[in-house]
């Protein structure tokens, strides 16, 4: 069985609430180009977001995913429709890659 390499994260962390009933994780990659950040809600997912633009690429359901989708290169990929999607380049026909469409 072949392992999914992940990309490396640093700044993991954990901000709670006054009352301490809301937890947020959040982690970034080494080379700072990607964040994860959850609430601590049930069904919440983990946000994949690409740091230099602010750009939310896509959503994974763990840590580990948003690590594998960065350190697989799809995150970037995914980026690039995103930025697309934004220029209005899929107006006229839905991209079905595009995690936006």
């Amino acid at each position: 069985m072949t392992r999914t390499p992940l990309a490396p994260v640093v700044k993991t962390r954990v901000l709670r609430s006054r009352g301490g009933t809301v937890q947020c994780w959040g982690a970034e990659t080494l080379d700072g180009t990607w964040a994860f950040s959850r609430e601590e809600s049930p069904g919440t997912p983990w946000l994949v977001i690409h740091k230099p633009t602010g750009l939310l690429v896509d959503t994974a359901g763990t840590l580990a995913d948003c690590r594998a989708y960065a350190a697989s290169g799809g995150a970037q990929a995914d980026l690039e429709l995103v930025r697309a999607h934004g220029r209005g380049e899929h107006d006229a026909e839905r991209d079905p890659r595009c995690p936006k469409c």
